[in-house]
């Protein structure tokens, strides 16, 4: 008489994520990744009718099986040779290959060509080209010490924030744009407008509410003032 597996003293715990694992992997595999005891695997995979993964840890490897680790993710191998993923990475580890994403990526044979391009160009225009992960390129990049491509500046000449100001440029803060008055005196605007707020000094637009008197001198010499 076949012993009935019963789940009443088992506390709830699966959810459908932990369900769909059951059956893809050997119940102690599944075990170890869940953090629980073996035998809770096993009855809940029987209780749902669930078939167990047959054990293909044990199997010998043939030559042909061993020519495809490193070429492949180890999941992908995993599939095709009904192998679990761990007993497909335990075997690739102990003959000391490379996964395949940490050699086919990272560690691309790079063609002269394609190290020509490294600093002299952004690396995300490198990766773009090459079709790599702009990560990848810049790990190749630092491994060699070749400095990242920078794009040249236009050769501006900076202006200087320090000035020693004069009665007549004094006179001309608020009476003129600070933009101006910058252009005139060739320094910041940042410069002009500390000076201005030093001395308490309200801006153009502010001070004259957008009109300014100026002297204007016509034609027959006589002088008057006008607002513009």
């Amino acid at each position: 008489m076949k012993k009935i597996i019963s789940e009443k003293n088992v506390t709830p715990y699966w959810d459908d994520a932990k369900i769909a694992l059951l059956g893809t992997m050997t119940d102690p595999e599944l075990a170890k990744i869940l953090g629980i005891k073996p035998h809770l695997v096993v009855y809940k995979r029987m209780a749902l009718g669930i078939p167990a993964l047959k054990d293909m840890s044990k199997r010998k490897w043939r030559n042909r099986d061993i020519l495809l680790l490193g070429k492949k993710p180890d999941q992908e191998i995993a599939d095709l040779l009904g192998f679990s993923k761990n007993t497909v990475t335990n075997q690739r580890k102990s003959l000391g290959i490379d996964a395949y994403a940490y050699k086919s990526k990272l560690w691309r044979i790079w063609t002269e060509e394609e190290l020509a391009l490294l600093g002299k160009h952004t690396d995300k225009e490198i990766a773009r080209r090459l079709k790599l992960n702009a990560f990848n390129v810049s790990a190749k990049r630092h491994l060699l010490g070749i400095a990242p491509f920078r794009p040249k500046q236009p050769n501006k000449k900076p202006r200087p924030n320090a000035v020693k100001w004069t009665r007549r440029n004094l006179a001309l803060l608020g009476k003129i744009p600070d933009e101006q008055l910058c252009e005139m005196m060739g320094i910041c605007r940042k410069s002009v407008m500390k000076k201005r707020k030093e001395l308490g000094i309200e801006s153009y637009a502010v001070g004259t509410q957008f009109w300014h008197q100026c002297e204007v001198v016509p034609q027959n010499g006589a002088s008057v003032l006008l607002k513009l």
